[in-house]
């Protein structure tokens, strides 16, 4: 995915974010294409609700340059009782 990104200068800001922002979707919508591509097949992150990434079982990440250009993700959300599950990287 690198190629469909800017290349950061400076340092990056990494925050929590709602998993249903533009900049979420775009994020993991090209991360689907690249796996798809890559693997032949890729879970639709469409088809993963926003409040799996909601705390307290779950969080999702983005993150940006100094400009607030968003350039990676990240999230965990619990898959079982006491086990984590990690996505969308």
């Amino acid at each position: 995915m690198t190629d469909l990104l800017p290349t950061a200068t400076g340092a990056w800001t990494i925050a929590t974010a709602s998993y249903d922002t533009p900049a979420a979707r775009g994020l993991t919508e090209a991360l689907h294409r690249e796996q798809a591509a890559i693997y032949g097949t890729a879970d639709d992150p469409v088809a993963t609700p926003p409040h799996d990434f909601r705390p307290p079982h779950g969080t999702f990440l983005i993150a940006t340059t100094p400009d607030g250009i968003p350039l990676a993700c990240g999230g965990w959300r619990t898959a079982a009782p006491g086990t984590a599950e990690i996505k969308r990287m």
